[in-house]
C-alpha cells in the first residue's frame, strides 16, 4: 500500500471530503463505505447487525450529549443520525439500512431530513426501512438464522442487539464486546489505515496544531487551567471539530487523567496540555505538550524536559515495519532510565535498573496506543490484537509496572502515539510498597524535593505525545509542527496580547 501523506496548510485548512457534512453527496466517498462493506461481508459467514447508537441524555431526556456514532459503523457507513442500525448479508451481500420514521412532528425539532430514497442512494445500499419496525423486518430478513452483533456505548441499542441475536454483549465488558471472528475481521481492516484515513487524521492534526499555538501563547501566571481549555475548544469549533476526548489542561500533569481544570496558574508551574480535535468524519489526533507557565523553564525543569523529549525522538526514530511495538517501550525506559541516572534520581547499573522495574515509580504508564476513529482506536479488541510476546525471564512480582494497551508487528500504515514522560507521583514516591521494591535504584530522597517544589505544589509531570505513522521504511510524524523542542515552547509561552 502506498501512502498519500497530508500536506500541511499553514493559515487556512481545507478538509479532506471525509471531514465534510456533504461527504455523502461525493460518489467516490459512498463507494468507499460500500466496498469497506463488501470486504467485511467476505470474511463473515453470518448476517450481521450493527447500531450506531442513540443519543445519550445528560441530565433529561431532551437534554443530551452530542451525538457521535460507533465507531465500527462510522468505518463502514460514515457519520449519520441518532438510532440507526444495519443488516449485512453475506448469502446476498445486500446492506439494509435502518433509519428513524420521517414525520412532521421530527421536522419541528431536527429539521428536514433526507427521504428513505434519497439516503439508500448516498450510502450505496440496497435498502432504507424504519428503525421502529427493525425486530419484525430481522425476523424476516434472518431467517431464523444465527446473527453477529458488537455491542456499542449506548446502552439501549445494545440490550436491543442482544434480544434480537441472543448473544452476551456488553461495551464495558473484556471479551463481550463481539463475537472473536467478527472482532477479527473488522481489526484487521481498521488496523492499517488507507490514505484517505491519513488525511483524515492529518487534518485533526492541523486543527490540533492551531488549538495548541493558542494554548501557548496565552499561558501565562494568573490565568485559571479552564481558560486555556477554553481557547483549544475555541480553536476546535472554528474548524467544525470537537474534543477526540476529555482535553488535559493541568499543573497536575502528575494525574495522568486529570479531569479538573480549577487550578490558578503560578510562576514555576508546568503546564500539561494533552488536548486533540476529532472531525466531523470521527477521525481524531491526541497530543500532548508540557509548556513553562512563566515562559521560561526552570534549571530542574529544563533536564527532565530534555529527558523526555529524547525519549520521544528515539522512539519515533526506531519506528519501522516489522519491529514490535514493545519495542518502542524498551527503547523510551533506557533512554528515560539513562535520563533520571544523569540527574541522580536513579542510582545503579542501568541493566539492573530496568530489570527491577523500578523507572516505574516515574514512568508508570505504557508508550502509547493506536489511533484512527478512537483516541484509543480498536479499544476492546485487544484479545484479537494483542499477539503473545516472547515469554518473559522470571523475576520477582513488582508493583507499579506499566500494560501495554497492544504489542502487534508494525505494518505500513499504522497510526499511533508515542507519548513518554516522567512523573513525580507522591502516592509512589511516599509509598511503603514501592520503597522496599526499589529503594536499591531509586534515589527517593532525591525524588522527594520535586514533590515539594514550587512552594509545596509539586514538580508535576512532563509528557510530549506526536502522532506517527507506520510508512515503508520509517515513521511519519503527523503532529511534527506543533512546537516541542525547548526553545521553540519557551519563545511561544505567554505571547498573546
Amino acid at each position: 500500500m502506498k501512502l498519500v501523506l497530508p500536506q500541511h496548510v499553514n493559515k487556512t485548512i481545507h478538509p479532506v471530503n471525509l471531514n465534510s457534512d456533504t461527504m455523502s453527496n461525493n460518489t467516490a466517498t459512498a463507494t468507499l463505505y460500500q466496498n469497506r462493506r463488501l470486504h467485511l461481508l467476505g470474511q463473515l459467514q453470518k448476517p450481521l447487525l450493527l447500531f450506531s447508537g442513540a443519543e445519550v441524555p445528560r441530565n433529561a431526556p431532551s437534554v443530551a450529549y452530542p451525538f457521535r456514532a460507533d465507531s465500527n459503523f462510522l468505518y463502514l457507513f460514515g457519520p449519520c443520525e441518532p438510532g440507526c442500525a444495519a443488516f449485512l448479508d453475506p448469502d446476498n451481500a445486500q446492506t439494509r439500512f435502518f433509519a428513524p420514521q420521517r414525520s412532521p412532528q421530527n421536522t419541528l425539532w431536527t429539521g428536514p431530513q433526507p427521504s428513505f430514497e434519497t439516503l439508500k442512494h448516498l450510502l450505496g445500499v440496497d435498502e432504507v426501512l424504519e428503525v421502529e419496525g427493525l425486530e419484525e423486518y430481522i425476523g424476516r430478513l434472518g431467517g431464523g438464522r444465527p446473527l453477529l452483533s458488537l455491542a456499542v456505548a449506548d446502552e439501549r441499542s445494545t440490550q436491543r442487539a442482544q434480544k434480537l441475536t441472543g448473544l452476551e454483549l456488553s461495551f464495558g465488558k473484556p471479551g463481550q464486546l463481539g463475537p472473536h471472528e467478527l472482532l477479527r475481521a473488522l481489526a484487521l481492516m481498521r488496523l492499517c489505515k488507507g490514505p484517505e484515513e491519513i488525511e483524515a487524521i492529518g487534518y485533526a492534526a492541523q486543527v490540533t496544531y492551531e488549538a495548541h499555538l493558542q494554548a501557548m501563547r496565552h499561558t501565562r501566571p494568573g490565568l485559571w487551567e479552564y481558560e486555556i481549555y477554553a481557547h483549544l475548544l475555541a480553536t476546535f469549533a472554528k474548524h467544525h471539530c470537537q474534543e477526540a476526548y476529555a482535553t488535559l489542561t493541568s499543573i497536575r500533569g502528575e494525574v495522568l487523567h486529570n479531569p479538573h481544570k480549577t487550578n490558578r496558574m503560578q510562576e514555576g508551574d508546568l503546564l500539561l496540555v494533552d488536548a486533540g480535535a476529532e472531525g466531523p468524519s470521527g477521525y481524531g489526533a491526541d497530543v500532548t505538550r508540557t509548556l513553562p507557565v512563566g515562559g521560561k523553564f526552570g534549571a530542574q525543569a529544563k533536564a527532565i524536559y530534555e529527558v523526555v523529549l529524547s525519549a520521544n525522538q528515539r522512539c519515533i526514530e526506531a519506528i519501522c515495519p516489522g519491529i514490535r511495538f514493545h519495542h518502542l517501550q524498551q527503547v523510551a525506559s533506557k533512554t528515560l532510565a539513562e535520563g533520571l541516572l544523569g540527574v541522580g534520581l536513579l542510582k545503579g547499573p542501568l541493566e539492573d535498573i530496568l530489570a527491577s522495574g523500578a523507572l516505574s515509580v516515574f514512568f508508570p504508564h505504557g508508550i502509547g496506543h493506536l489511533l484512527g476513529l478512537d483516541v484509543h482506536d480498536l479499544g476492546g479488541f485487544e484479545a484479537v490484537l494483542v499477539e503473545p510476546p516472547p515469554p518473559p525471564a522470571p523475576q520477582a512480582k513488582t508493583p507499579g509496572q506499566p500494560q501495554l494497551r497492544m504489542d502487534v508487528v508494525l505494518k505500513e500504515g499504522m497510526v499511533f502515539t508515542v507519548e513518554p514522560g516522567i512523573y513525580f507521583i507522591p502516592s509512589r514516591i511516599y509509598s511503603p510498597e514501592f520503597r522496599k521494591a526499589f529503594s536499591e535504584f531509586v534515589n527517593f530522597e532525591a525524588a522527594e524535593h520535586y514533590v515539594q517544589m514550587a512552594g509545596g505544589r509539586g514538580f508535576g509531570g512532563i509528557r510530549i505525545e506526536d502522532n506517527v505513522v507506520c510508512t515503508a521504511t520509517q515513521a511519519h510524524t503527523l503532529t511534527s509542527k506543533i512546537p516541542k523542542q525547548l526553545e521553540e515552547v519557551e519563545a511561544l509561552v505567554g505571547t498573546a496580547p
